[in-house]
This record gives structure tokens, C-alpha cells and sequence, in this order.
């Protein structure tokens, strides 16, 4: 992942993470986090009570706060009676759809390991990544319709049944901020991940370019100063040529052959024992 789209994704997997242990820990765990507030009048006594996933508490005016023991599952036209509300839910919202508030804490760890996932930098690690934030979304969207069912329907029928009021909870709109947080961290984790494959690709054609051309530049730069070399030492070397079975010295000073020195630079010629000299000699003859 690269820049600022690497952090926008895993935060939001952090928050929806974090908002779902909330909810994970609502009534009858922690009596401040619920899904449903209700104020009753139960045989006469005032009351408050509070249903979470995992069961119910109620607040008897004047007395001591009472909560449920917890359970996967429950019957709410049970609190319901108890409490005097006239009336009673279809089994499917009272009992049924109540395992599906398990939903809400796959859906804390799912984005747990989407985040995990998110933090390396790999392909197979941002396609998981994406894949299990996809996923997360997809569980986080059916508790929160779960929640929204089963809760809607037990706040209406409360308000039908006088003397009592009720309304949704707090952690009713935990659900719908994490199942947000979710669904904009699907955008942010493939945006991160394609903007982190885009950089490494880039990084990957100037290792390449690196690797492939600027090597070379540096061994030509070797070859021309190999050649010049070569040729330096060429120069070097004495170019000597015969001529009727003597040798002249080009370029070359003080070489020695025989006893004579024979030097010749451009049209200057020192003559020794006979060589070059002899066609000279011959017409001073004549």
C-alpha cells in the first residue's frame, strides 16, 4: 500500500473492530451499552429496562439494578411479560432471530484479520485483505438487518402497549457506524493496494533500469579507457621497417641495432653505416 490510502483502510478496520467489542459487550454485560431502552410499569412498580445480545437487566425504581445471566439466544416476549407489556412478538422476532446476534462479534473478529492482512505490504496479503474486508462488510450488513428487525419490532410494540415507551439504543447506531466503516474500508483497502502495487512497480522499473543501463554505461567507460590503453602501449612500441637489410627506427630515440643509430622523425634522417644515405653517396659520385 502507498501514501495516505494506507492508513485510511486499516483505520477504518481498526474502528469497526473496536465499535463491534462495544457491542459485543452489551446489556446484560455492560448495562450502558443497549439496543433497546423501554420504560414500563410492571404490576404497578415504575421500571426501566434494557435488552442487549445476550439478555436483559431492568432498573426497579427504588431498588437495586437486576440482570439476566447470559445466554446465546433468548426469548424476549419472556422480559416482555415480566414486565407487563401487553402483547407478545412472533416467535421468529422473539426467539428465532436472536442467534443471529452473534453475527455482530464475527463481524469485530472478521475485520480483526482484515486488518492484520492489510498492514503487509504483498499480493496475496492486500487480496486477502480485500477479501476479508468484503466479507467482514457482508456479516456486519446482516446483524445490523438482524438487529434492526428484531428490535424495531420490540420498540413498536411497546409504544402500542400503554402504559409504556421505548426507544432504540445506543448500540443499535454502534452497529450502523461500524457496518459504515466497513462498507467505505472496502474502497480505502483496493485503493490502498492498488496504489501500493502501482509504487512497487515503479520502484521495480528503476531497479530495473538501474540494473540494466547504468552498469553498461560504466562498462563502456572501462572499454574506452581499456582501448586507450591499448593504444597508448601500441604507440609505445617502436615501428621499425628494412630496407636492404638495415633497420630504421620510427619514432623512437636512442635505439641501438648493430652498432648504428638510424633515428628518422618526419623529413630529418641521421644517417650511420650506409642505409637510407646510399642513393646520395652514389651521385656525388657522378
Amino acid at each position: 500500500m502507498a501514501g495516505g490510502f494506507f492508513f485510511i483502510g486499516p483505520f477504518l478496520l481498526f474502528a469497526a473492530m473496536v465499535l463491534f467489542v462495544f457491542i459485543s459487550v452489551s446489556v446484560p454485560i455492560w448495562y450502558k451499552v443497549r439496543f433497546l431502552s423501554a420504560a414500563v410499569n410492571a404490576n404497578g412498580t415504575p421500571s426501566q429496562f434494557y435488552l442487549g445480545l445476550w439478555g436483559a437487566c431492568v432498573d426497579i425504581t427504588g431498588g437495586a439494578r437486576q440482570c439476566s445471566s447470559k445466554s446465546f439466544g433468548y426469548n424476549i416476549n419472556s422480559y416482555l411479560t415480566q414486565f407487563g407489556v401487553n402483547g407478545s412478538l412472533r416467535n421468529i422476532y422473539s426467539h428465532g432471530l436472536t442467534y443471529g446476534f452473534l453475527l455482530n462479534p464475527i463481524a469485530g473478529l472478521i475485520a480483526l484479520i482484515a486488518l492484520l492482512f492489510s498492514i503487509p505490504a504483498g499480493t496475496c496479503a492486500e487480496l486477502m485483505a480485500i477479501l476479508l474486508t468484503i466479507f467482514a462488510f457482508l456479516v456486519a450488513a446482516a446483524a445490523l438487518v438482524i438487529d434492526l428487525l428484531v428490535f424495531i419490532k420490540t420498540r413498536n410494540l411497546i409504544n402500542r402497549s400503554a402504559p409504556g415507551t421505548a426507544s432504540l439504543g445506543n448500540a443499535i447506531w454502534l452497529t450502523v457506524a461500524a457496518t459504515g466503516a466497513l462498507f467505505l474500508a472496502i474502497f480505502f483497502v483496493c485503493l490502498g493496494c492498488f496504489r501500493g502495487r502501482s509504487s512497487r512497480k515503479y520502484a521495480y522499473d528503476e531497479k530495473d533500469y538501474a540494473a540494466n543501463y547504468e552498469p553498461s554505461s560504466h562498462m563502456h567507460d572501462d572499454q574506452y579507457e581499456d582501448t586507450g590503453n591499448h593504444v597508448g602501449a601500441y604507440e609505445s612500441q617502436p615501428a621499425t621497417s628494412e630496407y636492404g637489410g638495415d633497420r630504421s627506427v620510427v619514432g623512437t630515440s636512442g635505439s641501438q641495432y648493430g652498432g648504428d643509430d638510424r633515428l628518422s622523425t618526419g623529413a630529418h634522417h641521421h644517417h650511420g653505416n650506409g642505409s637510407l644515405a646510399a642513393p646520395l653517396h652514389n651521385q656525388n659520385a657522378l
